[in-house]
C-alpha cells in the first residue's frame, strides 16, 4: 500500500514538472523577486489609503520649505505612523509628496508637481500639468523608481541621492 502512494506521488511530480516546463517553453515567465515585492507594496498602500479616513490626523504648519506656504499631515492607525503627506503651495502650482510606512519605516512614497494655467490666487486657475514619481523601498533600499514619465529610473548616482533624501525626509515625521 506504501508503494502505491509513492508511485501516486512520483507521478504527481512528473505530470506537475512537465507542465511546468511546458509553460516555461510557452514564454510564461514568472513574476521576479521585485515585482512580487512592487504587488506586496501597492496592496499595503491601498490598505493604508482605503482605512485613511478612519485614522487619527494630525495637521501642523511647514514653515520655511516653501515662499506661498504649506501643510504637513500625518495618519496614525493607533499610535503608529502609517502615512505623512506634505504638501507645499507656489504661486503657480504646488508639490505633494505622500510618505508610506510599515513597520516603523518607509515603505513607499509618491510624489506629484502640479502646475497650473496662472496663480493659484487667480479664479478660476486650473491645473495645466501634473508630473508623478513614485519610489518603492524595501527596508532601507530604494528598489524601483518610476519618474515623471513612468519610466524606471536605472542610474546608481541619481538612485543613492534620491534614497537618501527620502529617507530623511521621512524621519523627519516619526
Amino acid at each position: 500500500m506504501a508503494y502505491t502512494k509513492i508511485n501516486r506521488y512520483l507521478f504527481f511530480l512528473v505530470v506537475a514538472s512537465f507542465f511546468c516546463s511546458v509553460s516555461s517553453a510557452q514564454g510564461v515567465k514568472s513574476p521576479d523577486s521585485t515585482e512580487l515585492l512592487i504587488r506586496k507594496i501597492r496592496k499595503e498602500y491601498n490598505r493604508i489609503n482605503a482605512g485613511s479616513s478612519r485614522m487619527k490626523v494630525v495637521k501642523q504648519d511647514v514653515p520655511d520649505e516653501s515662499p506661498e506656504s504649506g501643510e504637513l499631515r500625518k495618519f496614525y492607525e493607533k499610535d503608529t505612523l502609517r502615512k505623512a503627506v506634505k504638501t507645499l503651495y507656489f504661486e503657480m502650482g504646488k508639490l505633494v509628496n505622500e510618505y508610506y510606512f510599515k513597520d516603523g519605516r518607509l515603505f513607499f512614497s509618491y510624489e506629484a508637481n502640479m502646475r497650473y494655467d496662472k496663480p493659484m490666487s487667480v479664479e478660476g486657475s486650473k491645473v495645466s500639468k501634473v508630473e508623478q514619481s513614485r519610489f518603492y523601498f524595501n527596508g532601507y533600499n530604494l528598489v524601483r523608481w518610476l519618474d515623471k514619465r513612468g519610466k524606471i529610473v536605472t542610474d546608481k548616482k541619481l538612485h543613492a541621492a534620491k534614497e537618501k533624501k527620502l529617507l530623511d525626509e521621512a524621519k523627519k515625521f516619526r
